[in-house]
């Protein structure tokens, strides 16, 4: 059973990977009336949509060094001598690395038509994958290859006039299969079990459609008009199918497979008086949906939004949340200069009244079921309304806000050098939250004026270019340094409160990425960091450097439930596709102990494909070590062949032939300037090395 729920856990992420690769999607009608014809009306996943990004590549270098290292410890870790995780593992690899190339690649790779529409749905338990396809062959070609690689091979069966192929997952009765059908139009895959009649096969491989489907039931259509989803990506995760099939599998398609991957292992998780009772509470918030609202391309460019919600349908839950929303100061919630801002909304005076309406009416409840009678008892115990006394404290508080503007590090102490950043307390009444300073370490005296005076504050210990500075800016309680953040202070007195939400996000990531360079050195030294460790935190960073986007998230309750809004503005990589380098003549640095950048040696990357290095002693008065090699590209890996080495210990000495080695990097970023390489050896031992033109 495990074997079965991991291998088509680890198929959705195979198949589901080009899309969350890029992120991106739309679909056009015929396809999409296609897919949902064919997902049953009791669906508990359904997404649909289009690749298609316009042959814009999106995918950052560091991602998919990132990637291809987890790959390789995944391989490792848990494919063993399993051929069927192999060749999940293989396919899922294939659709990363080909969707990291654009459109154009995955087109050819895979015959998908121009749009790449697809879907991904729940039959029952089990995924289902659907691709809209000019040339069926190209995709089963494919596959034809990853089966070379793993030894995953398929067996060809004939279903009611309709070839699929079929890879055996588990031979124990009633057996598990994975298996894929290639039509005109469409391909598809799914798995099976081994007990499925030839229709319910059928249904699955999407040969033959559900009596009852989705299409019938026009939740797309409906949910799409009801959001202003748009034409671009729309789809649902059914919570309420998701209870009945853990509480009442009897009810609907996706337990009615539960019981039969369980068998005689089934037991109830509770009676079926307490089953209804849940699966009413859940009717409350029945749906998590998903859509992008607005969705544009162009040569270098794309900008989208997208909207999820957790719908609530209770009419007194939502009114009463809808009063939690708190103040969200608009220049923390857009792209206003600043790298990072965060604010986060939450109407004090409302919270005790909100969750004790929640309280109230849970512990009024009549329920027959014994299980929530004894969640009522303990609920009882606990009344909200001693939150008051902590409320109390913050009384009229609506949010708070931080931007970060700018940062600086002392490269010659390794320290904090300047901050410029903005922290606010917004209040109908700001005055009451001066006394809660006088709680803080070296403030107790303080005394900030009504008037929006600026005043200095005296703490020990801070570095001397970090100037912190308070005032009271119309609702706002300001603490803040530096001269942008003062202005931004200054520019709060304006603001009125509101009640947009719950929190809000702003990022650039171009702005953020600049700290990348400082951040590293300043950890590696606090910790006197080994190599490969600054490897990997070079690594967890260097990803933003491929990133040139202005992000903006807010979250709120509105009349519809938890309403999520995502906006983005991102711009191609300069490079276009991953790895991008120049032959050429270089100073190699490696990042060493301290993740400090160290003078390595000279390197001569040649263009016809034959290259040579050096390196000198610590003394750097004379080459030690010398190679000629060959060299060849795959994607954003350079692979090393040397093919005579000699080798001395000291200047005076003379060079001695060594025998030759082999090896290679992956490009984990690269500019105009020259770029930088991971080189892994195994066993966790890593390295980054800095190849600059010279």
């Amino acid at each position: 059973m495990k074997l079965k729920l991991y291998l088509c856990l680890l198929a959705t992420m195979t198949w589901s990977q080009a899309g969350y690769a890029f992120s991106l999607f739309n679909f056009g009608g015929k396809p999409a009336d296609h897919f949902q014809a064919n997902a049953p009306a009791d669906t508990v996943l359904y997404f649909d949509g289009r690749l298609s990004t316009g042959n814009n590549t999106y995918a950052s270098e560091a991602g998919l060094a990132q990637w291809q290292q987890t790959y390789q410890e995944l391989v490792d870790a848990i494919a063993g001598d399993s051929d069927q995780a192999r060749f999940f593992l293989a396919l899922l690899d294939d659709f990363v690395e080909t969707a990291a190339q654009g459109d154009n690649a995955m087109i050819e790779r895979y015959g998908l038509n121009s749009h790449m529409d697809m879907a991904i749905y729940m039959d029952g338990l089990l995924p289902v994958f659907q691709f809209a396809v000019k040339k069926p062959q190209s995709f089963m070609n494919a596959l034809q290859e990853l089966e070379a690689q793993t030894g995953y091979k398929h067996a060809v069966q004939d279903l009611n006039g309709h070839t699929i192929w079929v890879w055996e997952v588990d031979s124990k009765d009633p057996g598990f299969h994975f298996a894929v059908s290639a039509e005109k139009k469409y391909v598809t895959a799914s798995f099976l079990f081994g007990s499925d009649s030839d229709t319910r096969k059928m249904q699955r491989l999407a040969l033959v459609e559900d009596s009852k489907t989705l299409k019938d039931s026009k939740q797309i259509a409906e949910m799409k008009k009801k959001y202003g989803f748009g034409d671009q990506l729309s789809g649902f995760i059914n919570l309420v199918e998701v209870a009945r099939t853990i509480l009442k599998p009897e009810q609907n398609s996706a337990g009615k497979d539960l019981l039969v991957a369980l068998g005689d292992d089934y037991e109830p998780l509770v009676s079926a008086v307490c089953a209804d009772e849940m699966i009413g509470m859940v009717q409350g918030a029945p749906r998590f949906v998903a859509g992008y609202r607005d969705f544009k391309t162009s040569k270098d460019s794309i900008k989208f939004d997208l909207a999820t919600v957790l719908e609530v349908t209770d009419e007194q839950a939502v009114t009463d949340l809808q009063k939690l929303n708190g103040h969200l100061s608009p220049a923390a919630s857009v792209d206003n200069g600043q790298i990072a801002s965060l604010a986060v909304g939450l109407d004090v005076a409302n919270l005790t009244p909100v969750i004790s309406n929640f309280w109230n009416r849970f512990v009024t409840a009549e329920f027959n079921c014994d299980v929530l009678q004894e969640a009522q008892q303990e609920a009882k115990s606990a009344n909200p309304a001693t939150l008051s006394i902590f409320t109390a404290m913050v009384q009229g508080l609506k949010g708070a806000s931080v931007q970060l503007f700018d940062l600086q590090f002392d490269e010659t102490n390794q320290t904090l050098g300047s901050i410029d950043a903005l922290v606010a307390l917004s209040s109908t009444n700001p005055s009451t939250l001066v006394g809660l300073l006088a709680n803080a370490p070296y403030l107790q005296d303080v005394h900030i004026p009504e008037d929006g005076t600026v005043i200095d504050l005296d703490i020990p210990y801070l570095p001397e270019s970090v100037k912190l500075k308070a005032a009271m800016k119309g609702n706002n309680l300001t603490v803040f340094s530096g001269d942008m953040a003062g202005k931004a202070a200054a520019d709060l007195s304006k603001e009125k409160l509101n009640s947009d939400g719950l929190y809000s996000l702003a990022v650039d990531y171009a702005k953020l990425s600049s700290l990348v360079e400082d951040i590293v050195p300043v950890i590696g030294h606090q910790a006197d960091m080994e190599p490969s460790s600054c490897a990997d935190v070079y690594m967890s960073l260097s990803g933003l450097k491929s990133v040139d986007m202005k992000l903006m998230m807010k979250q709120s309750i509105n009349q519809y439930g938890v309403f999520s809004d995502i906006q983005a503005n991102a711009k191609t990589r300069k490079n276009g596709i991953s790895g991008h380098f120049s032959p050429g003549k270089y100073h190699v640095s490696i990042l060493d102990w301290g993740c400090e950048w160290l003078e390595f040696g000279q390197e001569e990357i040649r263009k016809d494909g034959t290259g040579f290095y050096a390196t000198q002693d610590d003394g750097q008065q004379c080459d030690v070590f010398k190679a000629d090699y060959q060299w060849e590209k795959n994607g954003n890996v350079l692979t090393f062949t040397e093919t005579k080495n000699v080798s001395r210990d000291s200047c005076d000495e003379s060079f001695e032939e060594v025998e030759p080695d082999g090896y290679e990097c992956t490009i984990v970023h690269s500019s105009d300037n020259g770029f930088d390489c991971l080189f892994d050896y195994g066993d966790g031992e890593k390295a980054v090395y800095r190849y600059s033109l010279r």
